[in-house]
């Protein structure tokens, strides 16, 4: 007969769950597959979810230590991009890679800190530049990993995880959507360019003329 344990009444905390688990594995993949097993549906696991995913991304399991959204910090991230995890080359395991990635989105999640008043314009708008900055950190790693053919799967996979990522993050994580370039955005552009460059041509031959460099 099986006996059910009622699993409120035992004081686990969060810290004490990802020791275990951090300390269970090393391979991203695994890790990966730990954190898809919490739930997200109610605040307690979802935090237990990120906080988790922080410590597997960073292998660091400080992060368990206090709150995800205490803990949410973009600059972290780009800078944990740097690092040689992240650097591809002859010897990558691209799985790996890929399963990183999956936990850098889980982890992110909304990407709201504490420290986050969006009521406050300033504020919102570094935190909408700090999202596109990190973005454009996730396709360098991208861009690095090169063109890829159909004998080679997991690089392929690398590249379509983290473009999905950067662009769920960039959808869903700024305040507000990034504003779009249209084809007309770009003519004004060139336009008001060739103005400007007419003005300073225009001022120039004025000057010459002025000075009597210009014959009459």
């Amino acid at each position: 007969m099986i006996r059910l344990i009622d699993t409120s009444l035992i004081p686990l905390k969060c810290k004490y769950v990802c020791k275990i688990l951090f300390t269970s594995t090393d391979l991203a993949t695994l890790r990966l597959q730990v954190v898809f097993c919490i739930s997200s549906t109610t605040p307690r696991t979802l935090d237990l979810r990120r906080r988790l995913a922080m410590c597997f991304f960073f292998d660091d399991l400080s992060y368990s230590e206090e709150h995800s959204h205490i803990l949410m910090d973009l600059d972290n991230f780009m800078d944990r991009l740097e690092d040689s995890a992240f650097k591809t080359n002859d010897q990558t395991d691209y799985r790996e890679l890929t399963a990183r990635i999956s936990l850098l989105d889980v982890a992110v999640d909304d990407g709201r800190s504490i420290k986050l008043d969006l009521k406050d314009k300033a504020m919102e708008q570094r935190f909408n530049k700090d999202v596109d900055d990190f973005c454009s950190t996730i396709k360098v790693v991208l861009k690095h990993i090169g063109r890829t053919g159909a004998a080679f799967i997991s690089r392929i996979e690398a590249k379509e995880s983290l473009e999905l990522v950067s662009r769920r993050i960039a959808d869903t994580v700024r305040s507000k959507p990034k504003p779009r370039e249209s084809w007309f955005d770009k003519a004004r552009e060139r336009k008001e360019e060739d103005l400007e460059a007419e003005k300073q041509g225009m001022a120039s031959f004025v000057t010459k003329v002025n000075n009597g460099k210009i014959a009459h």
